[in-house]
């Protein structure tokens, strides 16, 4: 569709009487660019390769009713509403209702009268306008909410990770790898991974470790590796995270954000082979933002600089996570992301260099 302007909106008029066709353009002709045809099958035609700002649709037509184009314009291009207004002779009450349950908006009786035609159609492109302006506004505050959003969400996830300074930005750099990886799996799970579910999983893996914020800072904190005891609390964090956006869901049941940032912080130290942590799933039965998110947490944190080691290159990180070094082993990660991960590892490689 067209800028809506006087000089720019463009009005489609479905008409097969020459004598109606020059009439109408000497009304309209002056002030909006307007197209011209004479059946159903022109209209249509016509608005499959330019949806116009409004269509002027004749109900008799030779081939289709303007019925019947005006229910294929709702249904081809529900997402434009474009302004249909009926023009006719004579037509029944009944099918007045009919022309305006398909989703016209006015009718325009035969013969014309020139102020009619005019403030008819200048009203709906000025609704059409305002419209438009409601929409565009709409989606600008709310893209500027959804940035606020990220910013506190990053503020939160930092907040956790303030705590824990070995960690080397742990939180960051896992979400700029996560980013790669999903476009390199985006092929490969059509229908899970959509543009929203994308940028969902996205900012949802920043509070993958939230459940940290309830570990005790002996054992967060401590330099030296874990004895069974501390490792065992250490890993109540999984369950932790889902308790507490759980919580957050409780108030907000049908946020899709929410749901997955529950599953990405209670099953990212699920295994494949059920193996994991903290309910032992297995296979399809983590979900997958999850099991992303499981190969990802283990490969950063093998590649990233401790305060009490050297990360290790992400050639030998990528040996561990496909052949096993005992602690970590193939089987604990879906074979079919491992596989996606293993082939396209150069592309991880520069990112982990690069972070």
């Amino acid at each position: 569709m067209t800028t809506l302007s006087k000089t720019q909106a463009s009005i489609l008029l479905v008409e097969d009487q020459k004598e109606n066709i020059d009439l109408l353009r000497t009304i309209l002709g002056n002030e909006y660019k307007l197209r011209i045809a004479t059946n159903g099958a022109m209209a249509t035609h016509s608005i499959m390769n330019q949806p116009p700002d409004l269509v002027l649709l004749d109900v008799g037509l030779p081939d289709m009713d303007g019925f019947e184009v005006c229910r294929w314009i709702k249904t081809a291009f529900p997402q434009l509403s474009i302004p249909v207004i009926f023009i006719t002779a004579a037509i029944s009450e009944l099918d007045e209702e009919r022309g305006l349950e398909l989703g016209a908006v006015d009718y325009i009786h035969k013969p014309y009268k020139r102020s009619i035609v005019k403030n008819r159609v200048r009203n709906q492109l000025d609704l059409l306008r305002y419209r438009n302006y409601l929409q565009e506004e709409v989606a600008a505050q709310t893209e500027q909410i959804r940035e606020t959003q990220k910013g506190l969400l990053t503020a939160l996830a930092l907040a956790t990770e303030y705590r824990d300074q070995k960690t080397g930005a742990h939180i960051l750099r896992t979400k700029k790898l996560i980013t790669l990886f999903l476009e390199v799996l985006r092929p490969f799970y059509p229908d899970d991974l959509s543009d929203e579910a994308v940028e969902l999983i996205i900012e949802a893996s920043l509070l993958h470790d939230i459940g940290k914020i309830g570990i005790p800072d002996s054992i967060l904190l401590k330099n030296g590796p874990l004895t069974t005891e501390e490792y065992s609390v250490m890993k109540e964090h999984a369950k932790t995270g889902q308790e507490l956006l759980n919580k957050a869901l409780d108030q907000y049941p049908d946020n899709e954000f929410l749901k997955i940032a529950v599953q990405m912080a209670a099953y990212h130290h699920e295994h494949w082979d059920g193996s994991g942590y903290p309910y032992g799933l297995k296979g399809e039965e983590i979900p997958l933002p999850a099991r992303i998110m499981a190969i990802v947490d283990v490969y950063e944190s093998l590649t990233a600089n401790r305060v009490y080691r050297q990360g290790m290159s992400p050639e030998n990180a990528k040996k561990i996570i496909v052949e096993g070094d005992g602690r970590v082993v193939p089987d604990h990660f879906d074979p079919k992301i491992l596989s996606l991960f293993s082939s396209h590892h150069q592309e991880f490689a520069k990112i982990a260099s690069s972070i």
